[in-house]
């Protein structure tokens, strides 16, 4: 089974709050990681709705996390995607959101993404109405030019709870 590193460590208040600023929006989960960290807390916190996306989502994992929904009784509806990945010179992270890029009611979740193009190219991709929370340390929102273009549009947003490593919020629209 493939391990994966978690970043974002939220406590329960920040993933509530997280749940209540969606406000019913789906949530997509961009950049899952193999096991679905934040998703199934999205979930145990009573988010109903949650699209799951990562490049390295892999059969074990996804039948884990199957096992947690049933365990859980979810109702709600849940959707994995396999992201894609292009072995250029950036090996440039691309999930496939082409079956999501219509739908307006959505919140997209960056939680402490890998440094590439990915998130800039995803949020190019995202219908003008969705929303997306771009979740990092403080260093590495100048550190790393992960939103390229959308930068200058991101805003810092004041959230409940706490996390592992004190990461910011930033709303993007």
């Amino acid at each position: 089974m493939m391990k994966g590193n978690i970043f974002f460590q939220p406590d329960v208040e920040m993933v509530n709050w997280l749940v209540k600023y969606a406000n019913g929006r789906m949530i997509i989960d961009a950049g899952c990681g193999v096991h679905y960290d934040l998703t199934k807390k999205l979930i145990e916190a009573g988010c109903i709705k949650t699209v799951s996306i990562d490049p390295f989502l892999e059969n074990n994992s996804a039948m884990d996390f199957r096992r947690f929904l049933i365990h859980n009784n979810y109702k709600g509806s849940h959707h994995l995607l396999m992201g894609t990945t292009n072995n250029g010179a950036e090996n440039t992270i691309r999930p496939d959101y082409s079956g999501l890029m219509g739908v307006e009611d959505a919140l997209i979740i960056f939680a402490r993404p890998c440094h590439n193009r990915w998130v800039e190219e995803t949020l190019n991709l995202k219908h003008s109405t969705t929303e997306a929370l771009y979740i990092t340390v403080p260093n590495n929102f100048d550190k790393y030019n992960d939103l390229g273009v959308w930068k200058d549009k991101a805003i810092l947003i004041t959230h409940k709870g706490n996390s592992k490593d004190n990461e910011l919020v930033y709303s993007i629209k």
